[in-house]
């Protein structure tokens, strides 16, 4: 078979470019279920004045530092075990949506990315879609899985035109680098609210302080005009971001259409990884 000589896979995510397909149910918001939500305003002063006086790159007024908040989400993710997924959706926005201002909708959202993370050299990564070099050309794969124990990676590209249907090496990158690259990207896109429209809460989340951030009508870098954005997330107070929601409507050549995009972390401390049943023992 062609795809046996090849002896590494090099990878590139298509930020954006997922279709929309099934790929699991509505996800629960950690502020509603996992958190307690106990509003309260954020001191905007403290006795000993700090840079971040309440998490990296985040004030009482807003987030100030969005390189900050995301640099700070990857350093506190680093070394611990989770489950991280991340949805997306869009629609033709309804007459309740036009003038939308929270993160949530009646536009459905479908799984796009999943991960399983044990520990930096062992966690297991599908994608609804992912686009992959294969020697010198690049394709589309769907339904696209990683498995990395020990540091040594495997992929699997399932195709009509390869028989890939089993293992291929691939050149593994440390969990923190691969998954928390990913959730930084969003961060940084999304979480660049600024103060004019945003606020901070104390909330809860499994018992522990937590911050609680929503932004209204907050810009969204897109090709096409944005409109009605809005952002909300909770947050460690070491700048773990457990949840991001996002929500905005945009408009194309064929009209108005809401837009959703969703991640968020469980089982952290508490994820193993197991082999799948296409890599052999």
């Amino acid at each position: 078979m062609r795809w046996r000589t090849l002896a590494v896979v090099a990878l590139l995510v298509c930020a954006g470019c997922s279709s929309l397909v099934d790929g699991g149910e509505e996800p629960a918001d950690p502020a509603t279920s996992a958190a307690t939500m106990t509003p309260a305003p954020v001191p905007a002063t403290t006795p000993t004045p700090e840079r971040w006086p309440v998490t990296p790159g985040l004030s009482a007024r807003g987030v100030v530092d969005v390189d900050a908040l995301a640099r700070a989400h990857q350093a506190a993710t680093e070394g611990r075990s989770y489950v991280w997924r991340e949805w997306r959706g869009s629609g033709a926005p309804g007459a309740s949506e036009a003038n939308a201002t929270d993160a949530n909708g009646s536009v459905p959202l479908a799984l796009v990315q999943r991960a399983r993370v044990e520990r930096e050299d062992t966690y297991a990564y599908w994608a609804e879609h992912q686009v992959v070099y294969l020697g010198v050309r690049t394709r589309h794969r769907y339904n696209y899985s990683e498995y990395v124990v020990d540091g040594v990676g495997y992929a699997r590209l399932p195709s009509v035109e390869w028989d890939t249907d089993g293992p291929i090496p691939l050149q593994a990158a440390a969990a923190n680098r691969r998954i928390g690259g990913e959730a930084a990207t969003a961060i940084r896109r999304y979480l660049a609210v600024g103060t004019a429209n945003a606020t901070v809460s104390r909330t809860t989340l499994d018992g522990r302080p937590a911050y609680r951030v929503r932004a209204t009508h907050v810009p969204i870098r897109t090709v096409d005009p944005v409109s009605n954005g809005s952002v909300s997330a909770l947050v460690t107070p070491e700048g773990f971001v457990r949840s991001l929601s996002v929500a905005y409507t945009t408009r194309g050549f064929d009209g108005p259409r809401r837009v959703r995009y969703r991640f968020a972390y469980d089982r952290v401390g508490e994820t193993t990884v197991d082999p799948p049943d296409w890599v052999p023992e």
